[in-house]
């Protein structure tokens, strides 16, 4: 399930200050929704997490409900641009190279915000309609990414013949396993050796084998 909310890019030195705060409070809104529920967490408590007061909470957000949705309209974008990089990786390096820097990227976004990919797996049943037709239009998003990345190996020959299907939402699930087991995974893994062998991992099921690809070039020639 795609569940992510703002970018990772680091602010710059000219980073405007609203957009600074505004990321603050998503981010202690997506903490306390994880650890108290969406329904349950007031929006006094989201200003006092925030380091400010409830006024200064409403000059950005008019609701609850109004963080909520910006947390998925900045969804939306980020994954967007995920494609697009994809899709140009796609065209320029080949499909194996742009399946890892896919999954590199999708991972390292949820690493950077676990607390909202794990309330979007907690409180979906209690979304509104319209928010939970979005949260699983941009679940389909990233999962079409991965899907033609795959498909497009296949046609290619770098990849073995497989459900594409299955596997894009393979990737997703591997990818959002690092929250939802973080209290396990951190113990034994940095999040860069976590890609490195999920990556692996992914590969050596969707690559044909290097003495198989030898075997069939011998047979060609």
């Amino acid at each position: 399930m795609v569940n992510i909310s703002i970018s990772n890019k680091s602010p710059s030195a000219h980073a405007c200050p609203t957009d600074s705060r505004r990321e603050q409070i998503i981010r202690a809104a997506g903490t306390l929704f994880v650890r108290k529920g969406y329904l349950k967490t007031t929006v006094r408590e989201i200003a006092r997490h925030s380091g400010i007061t409830v006024g200064t909470l409403y000059h950005y957000f008019r609701s609850k409900d109004d963080i909520l949705s910006s947390i998925q309209e900045e969804t939306s974008r980020f994954l967007s641009d995920l494609v697009q990089e994809t899709g140009e990786a796609l065209s320029k390096t080949g499909s194996e190279e742009a399946l890892r820097i896919a999954i590199e990227k999708y991972f390292s976004l949820v690493g950077n915000y676990q607390d909202i990919t794990l309330f979007w797996y907690h409180e979906a049943g209690n979304l509104q309609p319209a928010q939970r037709k979005k949260l699983i239009r941009n679940d389909e998003l990233i999962a079409e990414a991965f899907e033609k990345i795959l498909v497009s190996g296949c046609q290619s020959g770098e990849f073995k013949p497989h459900d594409a299907k299955l596997i894009s939402h393979d990737i997703i699930i591997l990818g959002d396993m690092w929250a939802f087991r973080r209290w396990f995974l951190r113990k034994h893994y940095t999040l860069a050796q976590y890609i490195k062998e999920q990556t692996e991992l992914i590969l050596s099921r969707v690559c044909i084998p290097l003495e198989m690809g030898v075997q069939h070039k011998t047979k060609v020639e």
